[in-house]
């Protein structure tokens, strides 16, 4: 699952992004470092994790114990109706109880970190 996230979704996102965030706000001036932090983790973060958590739980749901058990026995569609209802519930379950906490965890890491590396790593060494 995180194979697949990360090579189709993660990698592909975020070297755009950053592509495009160090191609519009170029510099190390504070004022610029201030302006790319803004964008990356006032809205880039809040909505790629949704994003993320929505795609694995969605992978997860996919390769669940579950949809052996369809394909072993056969059942009918209906019972296949309430597995993509379990999927419903859950992805908003998730989003609801795990995606807040993961960006406030994720700003208490990533907004010192994206700081120091926009401030002192040099852009052709920066991620991606």
């Amino acid at each position: 699952r995180f194979t697949l996230l990360g090579s189709f979704l993660v990698a592909p996102t975020v070297h755009s992004w950053y592509g495009q965030l160090m191609s519009r706000i170029p510099g190390t001036s504070l004022a610029a470092i201030g302006k790319r932090l803004f964008f990356d983790q006032g809205l880039f973060a809040p909505l790629f994790t949704p994003t993320f958590i929505s795609m694995l739980t969605v992978l997860e749901h996919l390769s669940s114990p579950l949809d052996k058990v369809v394909e072993e026995k056969g059942v009918n569609n209906n019972d296949s109706n309430n597995h993509n209802s379990d999927l419903l519930t859950h992805l908003t379950d998730r989003l609801k109880n795990d995606a807040p906490d993961a960006i406030l965890v994720g700003w208490s890491i990533w907004i010192p970190s994206m700081a120091v590396m926009f401030a002192v790593v040099p852009g052709k060494f920066q991620v991606l």
